[in-house]
Order: structure tokens, then C-alpha cells, then sequence
């Protein structure tokens, strides 16, 4: 018989109750849609056909205990048919980044089915060349330290080797890598010369260098961290590059005339400084002063809307057509005075409006006259 909810046929009484768990509408639900659904679909499917998640599927598929199939192996195919593909002598570390998963994985599979260990030999290094006399007795054998025919080989290569030489002039001459070489020289106590890093080497080196550039440069150029340039240049008592000196020198200066810089853009305070500077950098000591950033929409909410929209465009170099927009977006209301007026250049408050309104743009003036830059943006 058809559901007619979910247009499945019933599949027959093949799920059962858990003991013990009460009866709840939500539960009674779910457990009718399973019990109505043939075994075996799997969990996409049957979240795709409710329209839920595949999480609340699998939830309530594995608390009714609903066979479905299990497809968590990669491409939908099931785990076990994915390992039988698979060339086991390899190492763990070359199947793992084939497969996707951890080398801890690989190896867990392969003791499971039974394989040996991957025909891949590890890196040994190669015989003493013929007639070659051992160089000393300097290499010793650890206390306790079973004898192998891998151990016995590493430990005459390194018997047959001259004092003194680098981990990596081995390890190119053995074609073996550092990582190989450097546990069996500390193994049996090889005493390989470690190099000197440019860092801790004599003083010879650091008074060479040109301490009024950026430790940053400094770094790249001796090849170390920029850390270890700050503590050389503090141990040594040297004051800042020229670089740093001008930041600290503009960060004071915004400090003091932070009043004047609310709300202007990064270049126009760089202009105002004098000095090149990046603007991420400037950017970034405003915020640290509190300077309030700027705002396109600043400079309207501070403008004296008592003056025309003719005299509003000339003064802020726009057009009065956008003048309108804005004074209508803002909601200020019409001018107090018409531009029209013929007697309007003679009232003293509109003269000092104007003269205001001029100087807080910039322009300086005095009278109801554009500035020349205002003049050449606007036109004729």
C-alpha cells in the first residue's frame, strides 16, 4: 500500500524498537518513515527524498538501527574495495599522500591485511672505497646497542670519514639526505661540524653593516630574521633607522595637530606632513591617534545649508545639481536665502556665511567669489 505522505511502499516490519526508549511524536515519525522505506537506500538518498539533512538521516537511521550502506570511502565506493588496488611496496608515507589519508592510517590497513613491510629500502649509505685506511677511532659504538647489518654499515661509513665535515658535505656525498644522516652521526657521536650562523658569528659582521636602513633589509641581505637584527641593534645601543626615526618623528606630529586632521583622507595628512610615507602605514597611526577617518559624507553634515545651492557649488567645487541631491537626501530643508536676491551681496549674515562656509573648504576668501580652482573644475 502507497503512503500517501511519502509515496514509498511499505517495506515490511523490519526495524524494532529500542528497548527502552520512550514513545515521542518526533520519534514515532521517524520511526514509521524507516519502517516504510525497503532496506538498504542510503542516507543521501533518503534525505534527499524528506528534504532534510544528512546528519538527522544518519541520526535516526543509526538509533533505529536501519541497514544502510556504509559509503565513506572516497568517490561513494565502499572502504574495503579501496585498498585493493593498492601497490603495498610502496612506503606508508608515499600511499598516504596517494590515498589522502595519514601515513598512521596506512600502516594500521597494512598490519590488518597481513602485508609485510614496503619493498622500498631505506637510505643507507655506500661502502668504504678500497684501500682507504679508517681515519680514527673517534666514532663509538653505544653501550648496549644491538649489532645489524644496517647499524653495522652506518657505523663504518662514518668510522671512514675525516673529523670535522658538515652534516649536508655528508649527506651530498653519500646521496642520502640530511634527515638520514644527522640521527646516526649523533647516534655514534660523530663530531661534525656545525655551521656558524651569519648571526653569531664575530663582531666583523655587524660592523659592516649599514644600520640606517630597515632592519627588514638588514635581515634579507646577512639572511636572518628581522628579530635578531632588533636585538643586535639594541645590544649595540643604535638608535632607530631612518625609516623608523621619521615614523616616530610623524607620529608625534599627529599627536599633536590631531584636532586639525578629523576626517581628512591619508594622502591629504601625508600632504600636510611634508614627507613621503606609505598609506597603509599612515592609515595605521591615525587609528592609534583616535583620528576620526575619513568620511565622504562628512563635510554635507557640517555644511551651512542656510546658504543657495549656487553659492554651496561653487564654494565645494560641485555641481548645484548635486547640491540638490544631497540637501533633498539629507532632509535640510530649503536655503534661508535665494540666490536671485539682487540685494543678497549686501546682508552682513549672508556675507559672513558665505565668508565662513569659504574657509572651511579652503578657499580662503572673503566675498561671494569661487576660488580660481574652483572656477577651472566647475567651468564657465
Amino acid at each position: 500500500m502507497a503512503d500517501p505522505k511519502w509515496g514509498k511502499l511499505a517495506g515490511g516490519n523490519h526495524l524494532n524498537w529500542p528497548k527502552g526508549l520512550k514513545h515521542a511524536e518526533n520519534r514515532d515519525l521517524w520511526f514509521r518513515r524507516f519502517s516504510e522505506i525497503e532496506p538498504g537506500m542510503e542516507i543521501k538518498s533518503l534525505a534527499k527524498l524528506w528534504n532534510c539533512s544528512h546528519s538527522s538521516a544518519w541520526l535516526w537511521a543509526t538509533l533505529f538501527r536501519y541497514p544502510f550502506p556504509d559509503l565513506r570511502g572516497h568517490s561513494g565506493r565502499p572502504r574495503t574495495k579501496r585498498w585493493d588496488h593498492v601497490d603495498w611496496k610502496q612506503t606508508d608515507i608515499q600511499l598516504a599522500r596517494a590515498m589522502g589519508v595519514t601515513h598512521q592510517r596506512v600502516r594500521q590497513v597494512r598490519a590488518a591485511r597481513g602485508f609485510g613491510p614496503s619493498a622500498v629500502r631505506r637510505p643507507v649509505p655506500p661502502n668504504p672505497p678500497k684501500g682507504k685506511i679508517a681515519a680514527g677511532n673517534y666514532v663509538r659504538w653505544p653501550a648496549g646497542f644491538k649489532h645489524t647489518a644496517a647499524r653495522d654499515r652506518w657505523f663504518t661509513a662514518f668510522s671512514w670519514l675525516e673529523p670535522g665535515m658538515e652534516l649536508g658535505e655528508i649527506s651530498k656525498l653519500w646521496n642520502c639526505s640530511y634527515d638520514a644522516v644527522r640521527p646516526w652521526a649523533n647516534v655514534f657521536q660523530y663530531p661534525y661540524e656545525r655551521p656558524r650562523h651569519p648571526s653569531k658569528q664575530s663582531s666583523q659582521v655587524w660592523d659592516k653593516v649599514d644600520w640606517t636602513q630597515r632592519d627588514s633589509q638588514l635581515a634579507r641581505a646577512i639572511g636572518i630574521s628581522r628579530e635578531r637584527v632588533r636585538q643586535v641593534r639594541a645590544a649595540r645601543g643604535i638608535g632607530p633607522s631612518d625609516h623608523q626615526a621619521r615614523l616616530e618623528q610623524f607620529e608625534r606630529w599627529v599627536h599633536a595637530n590631531r584636532k586639525h586632521l578629523h576626517g581628512l583622507r591619508a594622502d591629504e595628512v601625508i600632504a600636510k606632513w611634508g614627507s613621503p610615507h606609505s598609506l597603509s602605514m599612515a592609515r595605521r597611526l591615525l587609528k592609534k591617534a583616535k583620528v576620526r577617518p575619513f568620511s565622504r559624507g562628512a563635510r554635507w553634515q557640517e555644511a551651512d545649508w542656510r546658504l543657495p545651492n549656487r553659492d554651496l557649488a561653487r564654494i565645494w567645487a560641485v555641481t548645484p545639481n548635486c547640491i540638490t541631491d544631497v540637501r533633498a537626501r539629507l532632509k535640510m530643508g530649503p536655503s534661508q536665502w535665494r540666490g536671485k536676491d539682487r540685494n543678497l551681496k549686501a546682508n552682513p549674515a549672508y556675507q559672513q556665511a558665505y565668508a565662513q562656509e569659504l574657509r572651511r573648504a579652503g578657499g580662503g576668501g572673503k566675498g561671494p567669489q569661487a576660488s580660481n580652482s574652483a572656477k577651472q573644475r566647475i567651468g564657465p
